[in-house]
């Protein structure tokens, strides 16, 4: 009989893709909203037999109403005229001048809206076998800071079958952000963050990335993490996913994972940039038009199976103006 070895090992190269994102300045976080919550669980099985678990998790959250589009654009709208003949060019500022006009009527700076929907998903079924099970979920509104999520997932699960025995298991994470032109000022403590004008630009970026296994023998462990919710524009908007498939020691000593393992990340970045308006006079307002200016699309897979010696794979997605 053939035996047949797997071995996979794969590098975070996604977050090289959203470090060239960053020249159009990236995601923003949302800051958190008074009444905070947070849910976790910690979940330990080992069962010989049938077990299962099903999980999932969703976290909306925006500055503005949520799922009422359009988004808002930060900013005041203006009308500035590059000189006699063309014709007048629309864009915003946040001018004092223009600024002192909008509030004689009562209408305050529009700060520019952003949302965020991030969310997890994972089942497990194990029939005809022993499964070990540990697992800790967690979701969390409060303002986050590098090296921590909105929602977090890391479990461990060894798998032993028995007269045909199978364990199935798939899991998921996902970041859907999406922002209007939004006001900079006091979002960043970053003094180089709005240096060349007073707005971040118009963003729209998805990422998702997970695993699915089908083994009759084998340990998979794995990390999901997202961060969307942040007191300062300097903390980045995350997701992680981290997946690790091996073999398992038996009284016979170590034995491959069996089975089929695969895991993967899908990514679309759309950003924009601040166009500065032509000013006729060198005394008009300062103006800007945001425009689309990045288009990216990214999706990987990597998978494996036979008789499986080690299955690796860390995948990163990072966008902001500061990256870690």
């Amino acid at each position: 009989m053939n035996t047949y070895q797997h071995v996979v090992w794969a590098v975070p190269v996604t977050v090289l893709l959203i470090i060239f994102a960053g020249t159009a300045f990236a995601d923003i976080p949302v800051n958190a909203v008074p009444e905070l919550a947070g849910l976790s669980t910690t979940t330990s099985m080992d069962v010989q037999g049938t077990a299962m678990s099903n999980t999932a998790m969703n976290l909306q959250l925006g500055t503005g109403m949520l799922d009422n589009p359009p988004l808002e654009n930060g900013g005041y709208l203006w009308v500035w005229w590059a000189d006699v003949i063309s014709p007048p060019i629309i864009g915003y500022t946040v001018d004092p001048f223009v600024a002192s006009i909008y509030l004689l009527n009562g209408i305050q700076l529009p700060l520019g809206e952003v949302q965020y929907t991030a969310g997890y998903n994972e089942e497990v079924t194990a029939v005809s076998g022993n499964l070990i099970y540990q697992k800790t979920t967690g979701i969390s509104t409060a303002n986050k800071t590098s090296g921590e999520d909105n929602i977090a997932a890391d479990r461990i699960l060894t798998f032993t079958g028995e007269d045909g025995g199978r364990m199935t298991t798939g899991e998921d994470i996902i970041i859907d952000g999406t922002g209007a032109q939004t006001v900079s000022g006091n979002q960043a403590y970053c003094p180089f963050a709005s240096d060349t004008n007073p707005f971040f630009p118009p963003f729209c970026n998805i990422a998702m990335s997970g695993s699915s296994a089908d083994i009759s023998t084998g340990s998979i462990s794995t990390a999901a993490g997202v961060r969307v919710i942040a007191a300062s524009a300097d903390v980045p908007v995350t997701e992680t996913y981290l997946i690790n498939a091996k073999g398992v020691t038996m009284s016979a000593g170590y034995t491959n994972a069996s089975g089929t393992v695969s895991a993967f990340m899908k990514a679309h970045v759309q950003e924009g940039i601040e166009q500065p308006v032509p000013r006729e006079f060198a005394s008009d307002p300062l103006g800007f038009i945001p425009v689309k200016a990045e288009d990216i699309s990214y999706s990987e897979t990597s998978a494996a199976s036979g008789s499986i010696n080690s299955f690796a794979k860390n995948m990163q997605y990072q966008s902001g103006i500061r990256l870690v």
